[in-house]
C-alpha cells in the first residue's frame, strides 16, 4: 500500500468521526497521523477523555471492509480494542472507548463530566 493510499484512508476515517459533531471534539482529539497498524492503514490520534487519556488507533482491515479501534498509552502498549467496526458505529465505538462507556448511565457520566471539569479549571 502506497504513501498516497494511507493518507487517503486516514482522511476518510478522520471525515468519518468528525461527522459525529460534538461527540468528537469531547475527545479532545489532536495530533493527527497517518500511519499503518497490523500491516492495515490507520488514523492515528492523541484524545484526553474521561475514561482513556492517550492514543486512539482507528485501522481499516481491507479484507473485510471493516475497522479496529485501540486504545493505547503513549507508549503504544494497547489498553483496549474492539474489531470488525462498520462504518456507521465507529464514532459511537471510539466514544465508548475515550469519553462514555456503554454501561454508563447519564447520572454516572455527569459525574465523572463534572469531577473531569472540575479538576481541569484547579489547574488555571
Amino acid at each position: 500500500m502506497t504513501s498516497t493510499e494511507i493518507n487517503n484512508m486516514a482522511n476518510y476515517i478522520l471525515g468519518i468521526i468528525r461527522g459525529s459533531g460534538g461527540i468528537f471534539y469531547s475527545w479532545g482529539p489532536r495530533g493527527f497521523r497517518a500511519t499503518k497498524f497490523n500491516g492495515n492503514p490507520a488514523l492515528e490520534f492523541r484524545v484526553q477523555g474521561i475514561v482513556h487519556r492517550g492514543r486512539v488507533i482507528i485501522e481499516y482491515n481491507q479484507g473485510a471492509d471493516l475497522f479496529n479501534v485501540s486504545t493505547t498509552n503513549l507508549k503504544y502498549v494497547v489498553r483496549d480494542s474492539v474489531s470488525d467496526v462498520y462504518v456507521e458505529d465507529l464514532s459511537r465505538v471510539v466514544d465508548s472507548l475515550v469519553e462514555r462507556p456503554n454501561d454508563w448511565s447519564a447520572d454516572k457520566y455527569e459525574t465523572y463530566a463534572n469531577k473531569a471539569i472540575a479538576a481541569a479549571l484547579s489547574k488555571i
